[in-house]
């Protein structure tokens, strides 16, 4: 998990992750906006996502802002997990296209 190419979101408009060592990188409207983290892995399971650039519109956190993600499952590609920032937690799923 800690290198690759994810994907979530519905399938009209995926979200595409690059985890590479230790930035992370969420391409959004195609590439045309994006949020820039470093990642700080806490456990195997867990990491913290430390936010450097947002050019997404209306995005709920800022620069500076920690979210912390902890993995719930995985099973194949598949990635359960849980996400918190800000005193705000949801659970996702992503899938694991690449190496």
């Amino acid at each position: 998990m800690r290198e690759g190419v994810f994907v979530y979101g519905s399938s009209t408009d995926d979200i595409k992750i690059h985890f590479l060592g230790s930035k992370h990188v969420e391409m959004h409207n195609g590439g045309k906006q994006f949020i820039k983290s470093d990642i700080e892995w806490v456990s195997d399971c867990e990491y913290q996502l430390i936010l450097e650039e947002i050019t997404v519109a209306d995005f709920p956190f800022k620069k500076g802002d920690i979210m912390r993600v902890r993995i719930l499952k995985m099973e194949g590609p598949e990635i359960n997990y849980l996400s918190t920032a800000n005193g705000r937690s949801w659970e996702g799923r992503m899938l694991k296209i690449d190496q």
